[in-house]
């Protein structure tokens, strides 16, 4: 009985990895509708765009502080001769 078990369960096992195999294959090899959620919807490229923007502005301010404290700190340190 025990044997019998087994060799139904690997057959179910078998048909289970067919059934996951196909589907995997029509996922992969598949066109995407013009419907699909899986493509990249027009709104986040204009999303996209604002993140860099907003990246650059705030590398730019950070850009501005470090040249700003490079020479600050150049002002108050006693072991560079002054001006």
């Amino acid at each position: 009985m025990t044997a019998q078990n087994a060799a139904l369960q690997r057959e179910k096992d078998a048909a289970t990895a067919e059934e996951l195999k196909t589907r995997l294959e029509a996922q992969l090899f598949r066109r995407p509708a013009i419907s699909d959620t899986t493509i990249t919807p027009a709104t986040s490229s204009y999303r996209r765009l604002s993140l860099i923007a907003m990246a650059f502005v705030i590398s730019v301010l950070v850009a501005f502080a470090a040249v700003g404290l490079a020479h600050t700190a150049g002002r108050f340190n006693p072991s560079r001769p002054h001006h």
